[in-house]
Order: structure tokens, then sequence, then C-alpha cells
């Protein structure tokens, strides 16, 4: 997924890891992890400071991770229930 001004991508694969990349620079920012299974989808919020994921964990969770925080590897908020 891309951040709306284009300056940074999300990233995920079936290691269950999500990515963010400064796009220009080609950098990784951060490493998200939290998803037991492969991350399958990831949006930006409009404004950039959220990142949406959804994953095939058993729970049926998403995850919602608050990109301004230096604290890694902890979704700001967990919508649980979804399949």
């Amino acid at each position: 997924a891309w951040s709306r001004d284009g300056s940074r991508i999300a990233t995920a694969a079936c290691d269950n890891l999500i990515l963010l990349w400064n796009a220009p620079e080609r950098k990784v920012l951060k490493l998200l992890r939290g998803h037991g299974r492969e991350v399958m989808c990831l949006a930006f919020s409009n404004d950039g400071r959220k990142l949406l994921s959804g994953s095939l964990d058993d729970s049926g969770n998403l995850r919602l991770w608050d990109l301004t925080s230096n604290r890694e590897n902890t979704p700001s908020v967990v919508l649980a229930g979804h399949t």
C-alpha cells in the first residue's frame, strides 16, 4: 500500500510481518509484528498517520497501527471479529 502523499510504502508477505518503507530512499522505517498468519491487506489513513492491516489470523482481527508512535509492534486498536 502507498501512503497518499507517496512518501511511504507498507509491504507484507507470508512471514506475518509488515514493513514500513521510506519510498524515495528505499529504506525500512519500521517493522510491525502482531499478526499470527499472513498479512493479506494494508491501507493507510488519509492523513498517513495510521495503517490498517488484515490477515488470515484465526481470530479475524484487523489491526490499526499508529505510525506516529515510537512503540513498535503495538497496534493502537485491534478490531475483532472480521472474516
